[in-house]
């Protein structure tokens, strides 16, 4: 599964809050390779982080949640093959 909405906003919410790919890792409590496998969308946050993810990037919880949700409904599209 790809997960390329959420690794998207990732990008966007730390490029927005001004934060270099290391630093925004270091608040997380992860590596920076991690957070770039991320935000490519390889793998997904863990849901414990992402609370604070939005807390330090000011951003929306609610849009991060639609980020990920848009992730899971296409892997159901394609598990489907609709």
């Amino acid at each position: 599964m790809t997960h390329k909405n959420e690794g998207k906003f990732i990008l966007s919410a730390r490029k927005s809050a001004g934060l270099l790919q290391y630093e925004l890792a270091k608040k997380l409590g992860v590596t920076a390779q991690f957070l770039g496998r991320i935000e490519k969308g390889d793998v997904s946050l863990p849901l414990d982080k992402a609370q604070l993810l939005t807390i330090i990037t000011h951003t929306s919880l609610h849009k991060y949640a639609a980020a990920r949700l848009k992730d899971y409904k296409q892997k159901l599209i394609n598990d489907l093959d609709l």
